[in-house]
């Protein structure tokens, strides 16, 4: 009767730990093997299973749920093919990985935001491994063994440098997350960068750091048709890279970057994207779309959402019919026009802006001459406000006029969410979102 009792215990352990999940209860089931029933219940006390995807986290001490130890063994593992060692920490120093090359059934292997400043050299001999999340570590470079890790589809290696050539030899990777350190050189940019090419099977790739610059290695390179999501948005590019282009991508349809000088051409690249649905750019030129009649339904066609953190935009219908979209930094003063508009970007249900309260309004004290009632689709704005230098008076102006001319005027009545910026001690209506920002230059 103990024996049933205890199994039944370590059955409701193993269940509920496991939330069902096949992997996981075959993954613990596994830790059992050759073990006293007594033993069973320690095993089961001490593996947690925080989540219902399967993933393991195990405590750094081993069976103890504490983080006191350096030390972490996983020979008794060695059938585990989940480990999730997320926000684990100690009082001092690092959490040392000892025998991981032993866990040759590893899947997944998961260290985000936990103290641990290097990868066994070993970890090449992972063959099966598929994921490693890698943010928010110490670790500042990965071993040259990762290159041996042929089946790894997902990479995440934040701020640690990947030793040149690795990159080129893990051909089954479908997403890429590198954050590249300001002491990189050219040579290791030029590798990644030529190495891209290789990446025949990427959907997802997201690089952040001092890149770019260097306008012919980017033309050189040809990004992987399968792309779907490519976010390089502090990476400052002099101008459109040159492997971004329609036929070059025809998958893609989220993009985030910042380009210093962005012209219609560039803007009719980024238009004629077929799967396009969401952007984010960042850019200190002025530079206007004209859109004539005869290119209706070629430009923005399945965009849903627009972010423009510093740049303020405009849409005119012309004596000639055609539609202009314009976009200039927000810093700069602009004169509106008085044209009627008519609809683009048919299918834009969130536009984010930047505008300044000094420039934001036309003479009248109006924002009707935004366009912003032109876009058929439109259900949320956002507008990021600065309104340094002016009064309490005229912030409440822009802000009544703004909401005029997007609740009011527009068609849809779209939500509007406004975000002030101001020097600090400004006054401003407290219904409105702050962000005390002194110290900001213009």
């Amino acid at each position: 009767m103990l024996l049933l009792k205890l199994l039944d215990e370590v059955s409701d352990k193993v269940l509920n730990k496991c939330d069902g999940v096949p992997l996981a209860i075959i993954t613990i089931a596994s830790l059992l093997v050759g073990k006293t029933p007594e033993q069973w219940i320690q095993e089961a006390n001490f593996v947690i299973i925080p989540h219902n995807d399967g993933t393991m986290t195990i405590p750094p001490s081993g069976r103890v749920r504490s983080c006191d130890y350096k030390g972490l063994s996983l020979t008794s593992f060695k059938l585990l093919r989940v480990l999730a060692l997320e926000g684990c920490k100690v009082q001092k120093g690092f959490i040392h990985l000892e025998h991981l090359e032993s866990l040759l059934h590893l899947r997944y292997l998961g260290l985000i935001q936990s103290r641990i400043r290097e990868l066994p050299k070993g970890i090449g001999a992972l063959k099966f491994l598929q994921i490693l999340h890698l943010e928010n570590t110490a670790i500042e470079e990965l071993p040259s063994s990762v290159g041996q890790l042929t089946q790894l589809i997902c990479l995440r290696a934040c701020k640690a440098k990947v030793p040149n050539g690795v990159i080129e030899k893990l051909t089954s990777l479908e997403e890429l997350g590198i954050s590249a350190h300001i002491h990189l050189t050219s040579i290791w940019e030029t590798d990644l960068v030529k190495s891209l090419g290789s990446l025949r099977k990427i959907r997802h790739l997201k690089l952040d750091g001092p890149m770019g610059q260097d306008q012919a290695l980017w033309g050189t390179t040809v990004l992987p048709r399968s792309l779907q999501c490519l976010i390089v948005p502090h990476i400052d590019f002099p101008a459109l890279p040159s492997c971004i282009k329609p036929s070059y991508l025809p998958n893609l349809s989220h993009l985030e970057l910042s380009v210093e000088d962005m012209d219609e051409k560039g803007l009719k690249i980024l238009g004629g994207l077929p799967k396009l649905s969401h952007l984010w750019l960042d850019t200190s030129s002025r530079v206007t779309l004209t859109i004539h009649a005869i290119d209706y339904g070629c430009f923005f066609q399945t965009l849903r959402f627009l972010s423009l953190p510093n740049s303020t935009v405009w849409f005119v219908l012309n004596k000639d019919s055609s539609v202009s979209f314009t976009l200039w930094n927000a810093w700069h003063y602009k004169d509106f026009g008085t044209e009627t508009r008519e609809g683009v970007m048919p299918n834009l249900e969130t536009l984010e802006f930047y505008a300044k309260v000094s420039t934001l309004s036309d003479d009248n004290g109006s924002c009707d001459n935004l366009g912003l009632e032109c876009i058929p689709s439109l259900q949320k704005v956002k507008v990021n406000l600065w309104c340094g230098g002016a009064i309490p008076d005229g912030v409440e102006k822009a802000e009544a006029a703004l909401r005029k001319a997007i609740e009011v005027l527009h068609p849809n009545s779209p939500t509007l969410e406004m975000v002030v910026y101001h020097f600090s001690g400004l006054i401003l209506d407290p219904s409105l979102m702050l962000i005390s920002a002194a110290g900001m230059v213009g």
